[in-house]
């Protein structure tokens, strides 16, 4: 075994290979901050929603009673799918490799923790080593990694509770157009924000195309004058011609914001009320 110096070393090198995990970068920016209130969790089902082009985890309680979807990656779905199928490739994915590293230097995945959200954006932590070591990841990367070391994931409550639905309750619905996707606003994912349910619906992701005007977590109340009140309201009508600009009516932070888009790119959102 290595000595704790060399483990330092490569555990820094470790973090580095977590694609956008940095060490405790984003906690001072965080809605929600890690407890040990916390749901133990365990992945149940890897999918793709075709109206939004985009992959999902699912992740469900001990109890079998709740469950909550997080929108992840193309490679890290046919990575996390892998393990939930108890598939080996002959050439090991990222998961393994990082799984490998640590555990032949001596540490060991004690367990991972999704333990904040910000705009609709989560975070997650990956204990090492008894805890003397706390990782910042991305929620996928922190899932393949515990699924590879057969570590135990939790969620913060107060994060579960709030994106958690009723096991046989819908699924949360999305929708796209023009590179931005939105998913409908449900009464938990509603108060998390401070709006009425159903008021809007909540920006999911976005494709480079949509420009930098909107961030994920805006709640989109209008388009072009229209209410949107479900993803199926955000959808491009039929007899729209391609590359005509519409306009948005977006809840940022309290704020009311409008932002027009057209093929030219965005225009800068300007306030267009109050607080909210």
């Amino acid at each position: 075994m290595g000595t704790r110096p060399a483990k330092s070393i490569i555990l820094a090198a470790t973090a580095a290979i977590i694609g956008s995990c940095a060490l405790l970068a984003c906690l001072g920016d965080r809605n929600v901050r890690s407890t040990r209130n916390e749901v133990r969790v365990k992945v149940t089902d890897v999918g793709f929603d075709e109206n939004s082009n985009s992959h999902y985890v699912t992740l469900e309680d001990q109890n079998g009673s709740r469950a909550m979807p997080i929108m992840i990656g193309e490679d890290q779905a046919r990575t996390i799918m892998l393990e939930l199928s108890g598939i080996k490739p002959d050439r090991p994915l990222t998961a393994d490799l990082l799984r490998n590293v640590i555990v032949q230097t001596g540490n060991h995945v004690d367990r991972v923790v999704i333990d904040g959200m910000r705009n609709q954006v989560f975070y997650a932590e990956i204990y090492l080593d008894h805890a003397h070591y706390v990782v910042d990841s991305r929620p996928s990367d922190a899932i393949a990694l515990a699924m590879a070391a057969q570590a135990p994931i939790y969620v913060s409550s107060p994060v579960f509770d709030a994106s958690a639905q009723e096991l046989g309750a819908t699924p949360p619905q999305f929708s796209s157009r023009d590179g931005i996707t939105v998913q409908d606003l449900a009464p938990a994912i509603a108060a998390y924000f401070g709006v009425p349910p159903s008021s809007g619906v909540l920006v999911a992701d976005l494709a480079p195309q949509a420009g930098n005007a909107l961030k994920r977590g805006d709640i989109i109340t209008q388009v072009d004058g229209r209410p949107v009140t479900n993803p199926a309201a955000f959808k491009k009508p039929d007899d729209e011609v391609p590359g005509t600009p519409f306009k948005l009516e977006v809840l940022r932070d309290g704020r009311a914001l409008t932002i027009v888009l057209d093929e030219a790119g965005p225009q800068i959102p300007h306030a267009s009320g109050g607080e909210h």
